[in-house]
């Protein structure tokens, strides 16, 4: 008869184990994540992000507002209808070109002291 082996573990080894578990199930999780957009809207997008939120007093335009308005342009100039997940790295050097020339225009007309100096 062959005799089975039992294996012990203690709590310490149970501890290593749940922890390199989930290290393994949150790295899943994350490269799952990344892998929704690509890099260069990533990128984009905080970096948008951080720029309505640093000019939003500026503005007559809740942030959602600005969020859409640039969204929207960005949709159209690199054709992405069925949503910005579909963005390549190629697309996005156009959706930074299409913000370029939003933050220009606000910084030209976008607060309205600015519009009213204009007329």
């Amino acid at each position: 008869m062959n005799q089975k082996e039992t294996v012990s573990l203690t709590e310490e080894d149970i501890k290593k184990l749940a922890n390199e578990l989930y290290k393994l199930q949150r790295r899943d999780e994350l490269v799952e994540k990344d892998s929704l957009y690509c890099d260069g809207w990533i990128k984009l997008r905080k970096e948008i992000n951080d720029w309505i939120h640093s000019n939003i007093d500026r503005s007559e335009y809740s942030y959602s507002s600005l969020q859409m308005q640039i969204y929207g342009a960005v949709k159209f100039v690199t054709g992405c209808k069925g949503g910005l997940r579909e963005m390549t790295n190629e697309q996005s050097k156009g959706a930074r070109w299409i913000f370029e020339q939003m933050k220009d225009g606000f910084e030209r007309y976008g607060t309205n002291e600015k519009r009213r100096e204009i007329k």
